[in-house]
């Protein structure tokens, strides 16, 4: 996908670099998109640029983006079945897991990708910027992802807890540097970006 950069953007605490400068008729290749904004009632879209670096990365009004690139990103493509069912059966054993640690309510992050979110959790518009938590009724959640049993923990003496409300976000975070040995000396990683979902979890008690 190609784009005409505009400006920069600074990411982090890193000094500034230099995002890609356009010639006349010149374009650059996207490596992809990593969010987007409303700005005087339009579209900018976050863009990583392909052999440049993340702090490098400029917002990027709706019109230097391609149609394809815009629609894949807003609205992403399902993925396979068997990628849905892994990524929420990790989920829910981090919910279960959770019903069984404490009554309280609790929120916990685990990495996820932009589409499979998307498909785990349908109900979430993913055209809106996310700036909070957004609700999601437990009744939407599809069986198939998120089996009623999963949802729910009982013990021995048929005391337990179920999911009341659920909370998500999906989120993008810039792994910070770290540092590698690398024949015996330590040279800094570049860092990268994270795709994760916040989810927040309330919990009522019943007895079977």
């Amino acid at each position: 996908e190609l784009a005409n950069p505009s400006h920069m953007r600074r990411l982090g605490e890193r000094q500034r670099m230099c995002s890609p400068v356009p010639r006349a008729g010149e374009t650059f290749q996207v490596e992809r998109l990593l969010g987007f904004r409303k700005s005087k009632q339009h579209l900018e879209f976050l863009v990583c640029w392909e052999g440049y670096p993340i702090e490098a990365s400029s917002w990027e009004p709706e019109t230097n983006i391609s149609q394809d690139l815009r629609k894949s990103f807003l609205s992403p493509p399902r993925p396979p079945t068997s990628v849905l069912l892994s990524h929420s059966y990790i989920v829910c054993s981090r919910i279960n897991h959770c019903l069984k640690s404490s009554p309280r309510p609790q929120t916990f992050a685990l990495p996820l990708s932009r589409a499979v979110f998307h498909h785990l959790f349908p109900t979430v518009d993913l055209s809106k910027p996310m700036h909070a938590l957004v609700v999601v009724p437990v009744q939407s959640l599809s069986p198939e992802f998120f089996p009623p049993r999963h949802l729910m923990y009982v013990n021995s003496h048929g005391q337990g807890r179920e999911v009341e409300s659920l909370s998500v976000k999906h989120k993008l975070r810039v792994q910070p540097h770290g540092f590698t040995k690398k024949d015996g000396v330590l040279a800094e990683d570049a860092p990268f970006f994270v795709e994760e979902v916040s989810i927040h979890i309330c919990k009522s008690v019943k007895i079977l």
